[in-house]
């Protein structure tokens, strides 16, 4: 008898102040330092920075989406001059390596027209998340230092609907370093 694995769909949404304390669960997964709450707020849509951005990442499971309690990732990110500056992307541990990290950065990739910016720029904390960008189109130096031009963008993106992940939560992967 075949057994059926479950599988996930990744949904992004705009998070609200009753995201914050699971977005800051998932920050002290994922990284040494953790940022303080205030600047979660001043990334909200109603935090009043018009330049700052923030999306969260939530399983839908049979259709329906889980609780805000069940976010399982966010992304940070700042509008400057010239380019989209991926402040932060994080997962949480039993969630990354399934495609939440990839999805929140071509949700990203999309919107660099609308935000009239032609590239993203990001710095990696690890290998493994220096891994993914490189996958993902960007151009890295030693320092870890990544930009992708709005050209590269429009080529990733057609690879993958932006509709949905699918993840097979019965095989996470062990998480111990990548934060995306």
């Amino acid at each position: 008898m075949k057994s059926r694995k479950k599988k996930y769909k990744f949904v992004l949404r705009e998070p609200t102040k009753r995201d914050v304390k699971s977005m800051m669960s998932v920050d002290t997964q994922s990284f040494t330092h953790t940022s303080p709450k205030d600047r979660f707020i001043e990334h909200l849509p109603s935090g009043g920075t018009k330049n700052r951005s923030i999306v969260a990442i939530a399983m839908r499971k049979d259709g329906k989406e889980h609780s805000h309690r069940k976010l399982i990732g966010y992304m940070l990110f700042e509008i400057e001059d010239d380019h989209v500056y991926l402040a932060e992307i994080a997962v949480r541990k039993k969630w990354r390596s399934l495609g939440a990290g990839r999805k929140m950065i071509r949700w990203l990739m999309k919107k660099l027209p609308e935000y009239k910016r032609t590239q993203i720029k990001l710095f990696a904390l690890n290998e493994d998340a220096g891994r993914l960008y490189r996958r993902l189109g960007f151009k890295g130096d030693s320092s870890m230092t990544f930009d992708l031009p709005i050209a590269a963008c429009d080529t990733a993106t057609t690879a993958e609907s932006p509709e949905s992940t699918s993840a097979d939560p019965q095989t996470p992967p062990d998480g111990t370093t990548s934060a995306a």
